[in-house]
């Protein structure tokens, strides 16, 4: 009996212990469960805290993009990393430069980085000049000693520049006819006069004057048509387009031929903006939802001086590779995909935009503080060195071929170290940034790009940013703020073709009105003529049947 009651007690003993085995084993578990929930807890907690950080953080950028001053230039304070840049020796022995950075090209500027005196009188030296003689009153012609007459001994001229109103006039075409008075036959008359629009109203300067205005100067036709009735020529705004229209067509083939020249530029600078179209914003009336038009820009090199414009319905690729067909060479624009396509030939070569990376770091100050500042510092060493290479040219009176060699040569002396360091910061960065962070964000972009964002290294003429191409459009968004809109396909397909002309002048120091005016007429009286004759950097040789004097102006474009 008693070893029956050891048996039992030993069985219990064991079935106590399995049990506690076993509880122990379900409580290590949920300890186990429980830990890995907190665990997940806390990553889930680190990642509401990141994302209201970042949020925080982009309410702060929107509110001070909104509010604050839209420079992105830096305070005096924070450029302090451009006292360690050293100094290449310029050539031929020269010293420090006091030129200003603005240009290689600076016209009378004094050491002190002022305008000479001579400048206020060379900018009216070629206007028309009319002399008006100021009367001495009798009185003064009467010696006060002697009362003999006195005789002029000098005189002293002052100038003050007046304005004289456009004069609208009317060409009377007077065709002669003749006839035998005897046999009353072989009646001859003038040939007819050639004009733009079969049997149309209006003169080769008027049409060109309206086009200036509008793409040129920025005025919508409304305004003009406000302006032509103050004048004497109540023209109604319909017929003023027909007007341009009819020119955009005489002047297609030129247009097309200043194409033909870009796309034969070693480098090209391109951008594109947005452009609303009136069939898109009627849509939207409708609560459907139209493409907005893209106005496209591609600027050749210098020895290709020419900037040609393209109007698409869309952003699609299309667009970029039916105007860049049979280009080969360097391609700067941005990060935009639609470009990719170009790229993948193989003839093409990317370059990026320090500009656009620079924006990216500045934009993220007010996250990220000290490290973005840093990443600007950094870029804008590079540019320091771009504005010194400035300086010495302009010191020496280089060439551009000239410059963009010294450019070439002080970017792989002294702009190599400084993207190699910028490199390293950018590695070591990513790894301690939020991705989705702006700071984090611009660091990606930076490294995506890395490879065309050295391009810069091939060649001496390629420049850090693509701020010639953006320059360039920067005529489209004035043009819109004031004309608003596109009519449709064809008002952007004529405006492409009027940007081009005008800018192209521009670029060449033409005055576009008589560039403009020049070229409509000997499109429409010689119809065989040949295109290069019309070219802006060749016409000097070709005056016009007309007046064939083009004054020269400054380059803006």
């Amino acid at each position: 009996m008693s070893r029956a009651r050891q048996n039992h007690s030993n069985m219990n003993w064991k079935a106590l212990h399995e049990e506690a085995i076993e509880r122990n084993r379900i409580l290590e578990s949920e300890v186990e469960r429980l830990e890995k929930e907190l665990a997940e807890s806390k990553r889930f907690g680190e990642k509401v805290v990141q994302s209201l950080k970042i949020t925080t953080l982009e309410l702060r950028y929107i509110r001070a993009k909104q509010f604050c001053a839209k420079t992105e230039k830096m305070p005096n304070g924070q450029i302090g990393i451009f006292d360690n840049l050293g100094s290449i020796e310029p050539p031929k022995g020269d010293e420090s430069s006091d030129v200003p950075p603005k240009t290689i090209f600076n016209r009378n500027v004094s050491k002190k980085g002022r305008k000479s005196a001579g400048y206020r009188k060379e900018l009216f030296q070629d206007l028309p000049r009319k002399k008006v003689e100021v009367p001495l009153p009798e009185a003064h012609w009467i010696c006060d000693c002697c009362n003999g007459l006195k005789v002029k001994i000098g005189e002293e001229v002052s100038e003050q520049i007046d304005f004289v109103p456009a004069t609208i006039f009317v060409i009377e075409n007077i065709r002669p006819k003749v006839a035998c008075p005897k046999c009353e036959e072989g009646v001859k008359i003038a040939p007819k006069v050639v004009k733009l629009i079969k049997k149309g109203l209006p003169g080769f300067g008027l049409v060109a004057h309206i086009a200036i205005s509008k793409y040129g100067d920025h005025l919508p036709l409304k305004r003009q048509e406000a302006i032509l009735g103050r004048m004497g020529l109540p023209i109604a705004r319909q017929t003023m387009w027909d007007w341009l229209f009819a020119g955009s067509e005489v002047l297609k083939p030129l247009a097309e031929r200043i194409k033909a020249e870009v796309i034969q530029s070693d480098i090209i600078w391109t951008d594109d903006t947005p452009v609303k179209l009136k069939i898109a914003i009627a849509a939207a009336a409708l609560n459907r939802k139209l493409p907005e038009g893209r106005m496209w820009t591609y600027r050749g090199d210098s020895l290709h001086p020419y900037i040609y414009y393209d109007f698409t319905l869309t952003r699609k690729r299309e667009g970029p590779v039916s105007v860049l067909k049979g280009f080969a060479g360097i391609l700067q624009a941005d990060a935009y995909a639609g470009y990719d396509c170009v790229y993948t030939s193989g003839e093409v070569l990317e370059a990026a935009c320090f500009a656009h990376v620079r924006r990216k770091f500045f934009e993220a100050i007010l996250s990220a503080g000290e490290t973005a500042i840093t990443a600007v510092r950094m870029i804008d060493a590079l540019y320091h060195v771009e504005h010194e290479t400035e300086r010495i040219a302009a010191k020496n009176f280089y060439g551009q071929q000239d410059f963009f060699k010294l450019r070439l040569e002080m970017r792989n002396v002294k702009s190599r170290s400084l993207v190699a360091r910028l490199k390293e910061w950018l590695d070591e960065q990513s790894v301690k940034q939020l991705p989705q962070s702006r700071i984090g964000k611009a660091i990606k972009y930076a490294l995506n790009n890395w490879v065309a964002l050295n391009t810069f290294f091939v060649n001496g003429e390629v420049t850090l940013d693509n701020n010639l191409a953006e320059g360039a459009l920067r005529r489209i968004a004035l043009g819109r703020k004031n004309y608003l809109f596109f009519g449709s396909e064809t008002g952007g397909k004529a405006a492409a073709i009027y940007y081009t002309l005008i800018a192209s002048a521009t670029r060449n120091g033409i005055e576009p009105f008589k560039y403009l005016r020049d070229v409509l007429t000997r499109l429409t009286m010689e119809p065989g003529i040949d295109l290069d004759e019309l070219l802006p950097c060749l016409l000097y040789t070709s005056p016009s049947p007309r007046d064939g004097l083009l004054s020269r102006m400054p380059s803006s474009a």
